[in-house]
């Protein structure tokens, strides 16, 4: 017996259901009327299935969650990166997401996500699942920081799940993540610098310096136009990057990657002229 209206205690068969027996499932069950459908799922604990039949409860009643069947996550995540293709799907600031974006949030899905969870509904995916994915991804020794990309478009099919009332839960809310205390920035001295771009064969140089000095993606390095040049001040103007995903010139991530910076090493500790 439950201690929680709408909550039962599920037995294996062949239990005596007398005393203290070791089943441990516990069912929680919601009536969505509009549906029409009972609406059930099975937990470990007994706090589980009541903080779910809480939430559901409350979604129904307000009408962001309803009893009828929902989109796989592999529906789900080909809606998305459509959507996020043609525009339709946008950042939360209502911005389009860059194409080199969608094109990764398709990989880590496909890579990392779908071959396990890509079978099951929305609504049928619990944070323990999501948990248990965290968990074999640090098993294979992934770096902190590509778990937590592989979470990223997760977290925004389930956002608009939320929104569309699909789920009433999210389960990506809630997880134990590993920390990411290594450094990330490594920085090179002026000197080392030019020792690196001598190595380099006469045609490559230039780029890399400019990349090396001015602190350049690549992107927006092979965007660089004479028109961005001003050699009296010794400055770039970054307006633009190169796409490789689409194979097309952008916008930059955003407005703060619009920015000045210098087009030749500092004098403290400029280059040489065989280097740059």
């Amino acid at each position: 017996m439950s201690r929680h209206t709408g909550v039962r205690r599920i037995h294996r068969r062949g239990c005596p259901r007398t005393g203290r027996c070791k089943c441990a499932s516990y069912e929680a069950h919601v009536f969505d009327a509009a549906a029409g459908r009972l609406i059930r799922k099975t937990f470990r604990s007994e706090a589980a299935a009541a903080a779910w039949r809480e939430d559901t409860s409350r979604g129904v009643r307000l009408q962001t969650f309803s009893a009828s069947p929902t989109a796989t996550l592999t529906e789900a995540a080909e809606a998305l990166v459509a959507g996020m293709k043609s525009g339709a799907v946008r950042t939360r600031a209502g911005v389009a997401y860059k194409p080199s974006v969608a094109a990764g949030y398709d990989n880590v899905l496909r890579l990392h996500v779908l071959p396990t969870l890509g079978d099951r509904r929305l609504s049928a995916i619990t944070r323990n699942d999501v948990q248990d994915l965290v968990d074999n991804l640090i098993a294979q020794k992934k770096a902190p920081g590509t778990i937590r990309n592989t979470l990223m478009p997760l977290r925004v099919i389930y956002r608009r799940a939320l929104k569309r009332g699909e789920t009433a839960v999210n389960p990506t809310s809630g997880l134990d993540l590993p920390s990411d205390r290594g450094r990330r920035d490594a920085f090179v001295e002026p000197a080392q610098a030019a020792a690196l771009i001598t190595t380099l064969d006469a045609i490559d140089r230039a780029p890399w310096a400019l990349m090396l000095y001015a602190g350049l993606r690549l992107g927006e390095m092979r965007a660089i136009r004479w028109e961005d040049v001003d050699l009296d001040a010794g400055e770039l103007h970054i307006t633009r990057a190169y796409c490789q995903t689409s194979r097309s010139v952008i916008t930059p991530k955003s407005e703060a990657s619009r920015r000045t910076a210098p087009s030749r090493p500092s004098s403290a500790g400029g280059c040489s002229s065989t280097a740059c």
